[in-house]
């Protein structure tokens, strides 16, 4: 069993306001479903550019980094759009 953490995210009001975010969780959650995986814990980042603000301000990133070193996941799975 693949234990999963998932990061979804958004880096414009925009696209918050598109729900963005409720599209990349059943995306993910079903990817997860399809390949037998468990998602243990799921993270949000909203309206944080990944290129205006560097990993070390991102309280997700920060989690996310301290988990693996921990070996709490597998898998952190990420939607993409490409």
């Amino acid at each position: 069993m693949k234990r999963v953490y998932c990061l979804y995210r958004v880096s414009t009001k925009g696209q918050v306001d598109k729900d963005d975010i409720p599209m990349q969780k059943t995306s993910c959650r079903a990817f997860a479903e399809r390949n037998g995986w468990t998602i243990m814990k799921e993270f949000q980042e909203k309206c944080v550019s990944g290129y205006k603000i560097s990993a070390s301000e991102r309280d997700a990133i920060q989690d996310l980094k301290v988990a693996a070193e921990k070996k709490e996941f597998d898998v952190l799975l990420v939607f993409s759009m490409e």
